[in-house]
């Protein structure tokens, strides 16, 4: 490797990655960024030694539905979370502690509407594909 090589290889940046799945010259790879995971869809032949060129990575295409552009955030309040709970029953601490399916089931009636709205989404991904 001549100098000129070194250098260029030195300016560029890699991001370690982990291969989910392969299919024919293609693959799904994670990493995780901030505690949070991505996913995108790269050519196998991109990848050396568990890494990618950064740049070749941005250029290729996302993995899975970017939620977090397709949902708007809760609009739960702790009000609407005690409505949840009083309704199944769970009044006291007491209750709380002996009940926790309960108080799984009231959080999760709370939340019901964003559920509608996970699977609007997911629903209009699936006609994409």
């Amino acid at each position: 490797m001549d100098k000129s090589e070194e250098e260029e290889k030195k300016k560029k940046s890699y991001q370690a990655i982990r291969v989910v799945s392969s299919r024919g010259k293609s693959a799904v790879v994670e990493w995780v960024y901030r505690k949070r995971a991505y996913r995108k869809i790269v050519p196998l032949e991109e990848i050396k030694g568990g890494k990618i060129d950064e740049e070749v990575l941005d250029k290729c295409p996302a993995y899975g539905v970017p939620w977090s552009e397709e949902i708007d955030p809760p609009s739960v309040t702790s009000n609407d979370i005690e409505i949840a709970l009083h309704k199944a029953g769970v009044w006291t601490a007491e209750d709380a502690m002996k009940k926790p399916n309960a108080v799984i089931g009231a959080i999760n009636a709370a939340y019901q509407t964003n559920l509608v709205a996970v699977l609007q989404a997911a629903k209009k991904y699936i006609k994409k594909e």
